[in-house]
């Protein structure tokens, strides 16, 4: 496996006294490696590692009159990571971005009765899949822009030949099935990615019409289509 570089951009710089990278693999006890600033943003480089598992890393910020701020926010309870695999591309998951909603003023309310931009996943696998832990995002250059949480895989887990609505809303205090971005209503990109990065699917898509849906014509298909009559967490195939 190569080196990893980690990049940290603070909102301020005053008073900063440290920035640290805390790293590990499979659990063992944390190194830290001392960030340096370059180009506006702090970087350390984490070292390869010999053979697969898990790392999990932290930023830690300290400032000269002793305050510590972490990244994520409860780190070290909680980390960022990357998994080292050798998995190969024909066995990842068989999840598609099977339709979605990016104008949401007045069809399909959450669980709360909001009109949010919704994503619904199809799994096409004989398997149950449990999303925790891979990534959501509208960017494609940053893969791991919202990782699903692990903390209820009753709303994160698609069913096999099933589907799962996931609610693009930027709220992620209203639960798990709630990302921490919106979809654009101009036309933009969503991506699946599996735990280490790697691409599961992805769709891109142009200006949308209000209550209107878009997506696969039928499940994991291939043709896109708009949908005057959403079918959310339903199938596709007429």
């Amino acid at each position: 496996a190569n080196p990893v570089v980690v990049q940290a951009t603070l909102l301020s710089t005053a008073g900063i006294s440290s920035v640290k990278l805390f790293y590990r693999k499979d659990g063992a006890v944390y190194s830290s490696l001392n960030m340096t600033l370059v180009g506006g943003k702090y970087e350390a480089t984490i070292p390869a590692q010999n053979s697969n598992g898990r790392v999990d890393y932290y930023v830690e910020a300290k400032n000269s009159s002793n305050l510590t701020s972490y990244k994520p926010f409860d780190a070290p309870s909680d980390s960022y990571y990357y998994i080292l695999s050798d998995v190969p591309e024909a066995n990842l998951p068989q999840l598609y971005i099977n339709e979605f909603m990016a104008s949401n003023t007045s069809c399909c309310p959450d669980e709360n009765g909001e009109f949010d931009d919704w994503i619904e996943i199809y799994n096409a696998g004989d398997e149950d899949v449990d999303l925790a832990r891979m990534f959501l995002s509208d960017d494609l250059s940053d893969p791991f822009m919202d990782r699903i949480s692990n903390n209820d895989a009753s709303k994160t887990t698609v069913p096999a030949h099933g589907y799962l609505v996931l609610y693009a809303d930027g709220v992620t205090a209203q639960g798990v099935n709630h990302l921490n971005f919106s979809l654009s209503a101009t036309g933009e990109e969503i991506g699946l990615f599996y735990y280490d990065g790697r691409k599961i699917d992805e769709y891109a898509f142009g200006a949308q019409n209000e209550n209107q849906s878009e997506g696969r014509a039928t499940d994991g298909g291939t043709r896109g289509t708009k949908f005057l009559s959403p079918t959310k967490g339903t199938t596709n195939n007429p």
